[in-house]
């Protein structure tokens, strides 16, 4: 039997206690790539590292003052002297596994004007409360396709006005 969570999959194994033993250490190491890195925020910066969490789990950003998104966690910029980059669009399609767990990078990205969750499965209720984290530059905000959202959670963005 074979169970699956966004892009992970769990095989069953003879053993019983194999089974729950490595899916516990995939849920684990899921778990630290969706949560937040205090030390790496501090040493290269809130939208360095937010972009870095976005693209590590599926999404994509673009920078303020370009026209192209940046997909892939290798294309980001080498911090450069005085050089700051600002995080100012967000998209978050099927291929994302991004989650409320990974929500408080956006703290200190005060440049994200427009989200868009597009078929975003792991966008949940919980998630969508907690963009109140970006109510101050938050001018568009898509939310198509995305089956773990609820009326509960359209009712949460009320607090975005």
């Amino acid at each position: 039997m074979t169970y699956s969570i966004g892009k992970c999959f769990y095989y069953e194994l003879h053993n019983t206690w194999t089974s729950i033993c490595i899916g516990f250490i995939i849920v684990i190491k899921l778990f630290v790539k969706l949560s937040l890195d205090d030390d790496r925020i501090k040493e290269v910066g809130p939208n360095m590292a937010c972009a870095e969490w976005l693209m590590k789990n599926g999404a994509q950003i673009r920078w303020k003052g370009c026209e192209e998104f940046v997909n892939h966690y290798n294309c980001l910029p080498i911090k450069s002297r005085g050089q700051q980059f600002q995080i100012e669009e967000v998209y978050a399609g099927r291929e994302s596994s991004i989650s409320s767990i990974g929500f408080p990078f956006f703290t200190g990205c005060k440049n994200i004007s427009e989200v868009a969750f597009v078929g975003c499965h792991t966008i949940n209720d919980e998630a969508l409360s907690k963009l109140k984290i970006l109510k101050d530059n938050l001018t568009t905000l898509k939310i198509n396709g995305c089956m773990n959202v609820t009326d509960k959670g359209i009712l949460t963005l009320e607090h975005l006005q």
